[in-house]
């Protein structure tokens, strides 16, 4: 692996850097990043690259691909090369001058656009797992999206809605966003996370395979017919007033702090919804 740090610790370089401004410095250190990739690009394009905490701000043209992972997280990155390829994770994390990501972007493994200013997704994106978008800018998401692991949009605020037809494999997290409906066609393979969300409705048959976590949504007084989850249903700081008699709940269904808990006793609950297979959190 090639590691932006290695730059200042490889002796055999002879590196020299001057007691000058911050500029001049950072000319330097871009310097010798260039000349680092240019090594990897001929050793062919091997293994990871690792170019974290760097002050390069666009990548040399004849740069097509990364073999492995390429770290560029708390980097002066502003723009990547149209039709780039990286055959491991792309961790883009706390890249604040990114604000775009280019066409024909191929990723085989995660993306990690934590802590930017990108506001969309284009339409030919390709990602191979996990999309972790948490605490960025983003205002939306193609449709059709389909996301092989876990997506993450934790504490995206500038998200109002999701595209329709999108499918999760894994865990889909919108924890403090600003959502509050989702789409019919929507798919989740693991857990739901929606807590202090503005949630006011779920969709119709709709299942959760893994756990649904509705903690503190408090626009929430009621939920769906036909409304599957495979794991805990979590209701606490919910405003629910009654549960539709088909809801099935394949773990424990928490009820603390809901006016349902106030109004009902355990057994009355148990009786009105027999599909829980677990227990009942009063």
């Amino acid at each position: 692996m090639i590691k932006f740090l290695d730059i200042l610790k490889e002796s055999d370089d002879n590196i020299f850097i001057p007691r000058g401004s911050k500029e001049e410095k950072d000319k330097v250190l871009i310097r010798r990043t260039n000349d680092k990739i240019q090594e990897y690009i001929r050793n062919g394009f091997k293994g990871d690259l690792d170019l974290r905490g760097s002050p390069i701000q666009f990548l040399p043209r004849n740069l097509t691909k990364v073999g492995g992972d390429l770290i560029l997280m708390y980097s002066q990155i502003e723009k990547l090369p149209d039709n780039f390829t990286v055959n491991g994770t792309l961790d883009l994390d706390s890249c604040k001058n990114l604000q775009s990501l280019p066409n024909g972007l191929k990723v085989k493994g995660s993306l990690d656009l934590r802590d930017t200013n990108i506001t969309f997704l284009p339409s030919d994106l390709e990602f191979g797992t996990n999309l972790k978008l948490m605490r960025s800018q983003i205002e939306k998401l193609p449709d059709n999206l389909i996301v092989n692991g876990d997506l993450w949009l934790d504490y995206c605020e500038n998200i109002q809605s999701l595209p329709n037809g999108l499918k999760v494999k894994d865990t889909l997290d919108l924890r403090n966003t600003n959502i509050t409906f989702l789409p019919t066609d929507i798919q989740v393979g693991k857990n739901l996370i929606l807590m202090y969300t503005p949630i006011e409705k779920l969709p119709d048959n709709f299942t959760v395979n893994g756990a649904l976590d509705l903690d503190s949504c408090e626009n929430l007084t009621s939920l769906p017919n036909g409304l599957k989850v495979k794991d805990v249903l979590d209701l606490r700081y919910t405003n629910i007033t009654s549960l539709p008699s088909d809801l099935e709940v394949g773990g424990d269904l928490i009820l603390k702090n809901t006016p349902i808990a106030d109004m009902r006793s355990e057994d009355q609950i148990r009786y009105m919804v027999p599909g829980v297979k677990g227990n009942f959190k009063l």
